[in-house]
């Protein structure tokens, strides 16, 4: 809940702490954020192209591999939301020189122009902080996904050794070996 609270609040904050910012300064900024947000894109498109990390999936009970399953998918949809996020923010910073060409052309009082400078400036910030937070969400759910193998793994080797167990358990009784009378003795 706490950490649901900071992906929401923390880019509340930035973007309101960017509204004193001037544009200049986000253009400045531009090819460094873009190039984050690109290799985390990147990442998140390597992490998505992986598909199902689970490598044998025979051992896994149908309740299990429907919980693995379940947990994948949610880690899926977060890596998209997170990649459509990204792409946002990176439109965001492209149009930023547009949309400054496009208020200075415009015939309006410089409040109204101060006004939605400000908007943008809002915005960018809001958008580029909440995809780092998405970020660590999605790290979140991928740490939790590999949880959820490792106790499946290991409740599938206990399974298994358990079978092998029982099958020794139930296996025939079988009478010691005994050496014919004059083995190994030296011969003459």
């Amino acid at each position: 809940m706490l950490i649901r609270i900071l992906i929401v609040g923390a880019p509340l904050i930035a973007g309101g702490l960017a509204v004193f910012m001037p544009l200049d300064l986000w253009r400045e900024m531009r090819s460094a954020i873009i190039t984050a947000l690109s290799v985390i894109g990147a990442a998140s498109l390597i992490r998505l192209s992986r598909g199902f990390p689970f490598a044998n999936m025979d051992s896994l009970d149908l309740e299990e591999s429907r919980r693995l399953a379940i947990a994948v998918r949610k880690t899926m949809l977060a890596l998209r939301a997170l990649i459509i996020v990204i792409l946002f923010a990176m439109g965001g910073l492209i149009a930023l020189t547009p949309f400054m060409a496009f208020i200075g052309s415009l015939d309006i009082s410089s409040a109204l122009i101060s006004v939605s400078q400000q908007s943008y400036s809002f915005v960018l910030a809001f958008i580029i902080v909440y995809s780092f937070c998405r970020t660590f969400m999605v790290i979140q759910g991928d740490i939790s996904l590999f949880d959820l193998q490792a106790d499946l793994l290991e409740q599938s080797v206990r399974r298994k050794n358990a079978d092998a167990a029982s099958e020794i358990a139930g296996a025939p009784e079988t009478k010691s070996f005994k050496n014919p009378p004059g083995y190994g003795e030296v011969l003459e």
